[in-house]
């Protein structure tokens, strides 16, 4: 019966993440935890894993058992949304370990979820408008687009996929296809994710130990970035004036001189106001006005910045925490025999999900580790060969 099972449920853990994202963005948790407890009798083998579980993967157990911890404290009535993690880590750790598939399905899922969001994109949203909820065409065009962000972050592993099964062409055609896809959506991070993620791969497949190195040592300076940010970003004030740059920079150096100013000011900094904290804040602080004469929050529901969402909601433990599971993170990946081709994926992967974190979503958005969990399930199944 579990054989019959996985072609389907290979399909949904390659596109799922991206067409759900394309129909509905409300009431995501909700989906995801559904999608993710449908995943537990195919990763039911998998509970051992934990029984001896790497360093990094400790410091991100610690690290989510205060997060969960801190949800006795936190101001926000989402806070519970951190207790989604547990299934994740629990299920996802046990899928990457021993769940089997056939990769070239993953490869074809991809594919299929980039081409479904391109052609949304490009017939003006023509998908969700029959589908509900209703929403303004400017929202549905950027759902679309958030919908690519998490294919993006599919791409490394099903590219990796069809170099090893001698179907490059078809591996770039998806590349080429993503670009199409970015250009026709308003979320211009998403040709952030892409262009960063080839340059990495690029460098690392021709400099497998110096690519590495430079992927992990842009994250490690993405992490210590508020620290950084607090000393050079201007005040609210004087950032509103700027008008050499895009609006949504903009918006995002006064929403990050805002967290930061309230994170010195008004918050215990050494355990942080609790999970999703910052959702609370949102709505405290008013609006203020761009330079376009658009109004905009003062600070949103998240930061766009997840080390400086987890300095807010986490103080300096969770923050603490962050940094042990990155160092060790960076060792495993530094000290693991990886060829060329992986390397290069691995890479793409890191870059893209740095983009990610750092200037997009949040660390509460549980959607982008689900995504990040099936691109690491497919890596692995790729290095071992494994397929069902």
């Amino acid at each position: 019966m579990i054989a019959l099972l996985r072609p389907i449920w290979l399909i949904a853990a390659a596109g799922a993440m991206s067409l759900f994202l394309l129909f509905s963005y409300r009431g995501f948790g909700v989906v995801m935890l559904a999608f993710w407890l449908g995943a537990m009798p195919l990763a039911a083998v998998g509970w051992r894993w934990l029984t001896r579980p790497p360093a990094w993967l400790i410091q991100l157990l610690a690290l989510l058992g205060y997060a969960c911890l801190s949800v006795l404290w936190s101001p926000s009535g989402r806070a519970s949304e951190a207790l989604v993690y547990v299934v994740l880590l629990l299920v996802g750790g046990g899928l990457i370990v021993h769940g089997r598939m056939r990769l070239e399905l993953f490869m074809w899922a991809v594919f299929a979820a980039v081409a479904l969001l391109m052609i949304d994109a490009i017939t003006g949203n023509a998908i969700r408008d029959v589908l509900p909820p209703a929403n303004t065409p400017f929202k549905d065009a950027v759902n679309t687009g958030r919908g690519l962000t998490l294919a993006l972050l599919l791409i490394p592993p099903a590219s990796l996929i069809s170099y090893r099964t001698g179907n490059w062409r078809l591996g770039r055609g998806l590349i080429v296809l993503a670009g199409l896809a970015a250009a026709s959506t308003p979320v211009l991070m998403n040709g952030v994710i892409l262009l960063a993620s080839l340059a990495a791969m690029a460098v690392t497949a021709l400099r497998p130990a110096l690519g590495l190195r430079i992927v992990l040592g842009v994250l490690g300076l993405t992490l210590v970035a508020p620290f950084l940010m607090a000393g050079f970003i201007p005040p609210v004030e004087e950032s509103l004036t700027l008008t050499g740059l895009p609006e949504s920079a903009v918006h995002r150096l006064v929403i990050w001189r805002s967290v930061l100013d309230a994170w010195l000011t008004e918050t215990n900094m050494l355990v942080g106001e609790g999970a999703r904290a910052v959702d609370v804040l949102s709505r405290e602080t008013g609006t203020i006005t761009l330079p376009s004469g658009a109004a905009a929050p003062l600070v949103s529901v998240h930061p766009h910045n997840t080390p400086m969402e987890i300095l807010y909601d986490l103080g300096l433990m969770g923050y603490g925490l962050l940094l042990a599971a990155y160092a060790a993170f960076a060792r495993a990946v530094l000290d693991a025999p990886l060829r060329r081709d992986m390397a290069a994926a691995i890479a793409a992967l890191i870059t893209g999900a740095t983009v990610v974190y750092a200037l997009e979503f949040s660390i509460w958005s549980e959607f982008v580790a689900c995504t990040i969990v099936v691109s690491a399930w497919a890596l692995r199944l790729a290095r071992t060969g494994r397929d069902a």
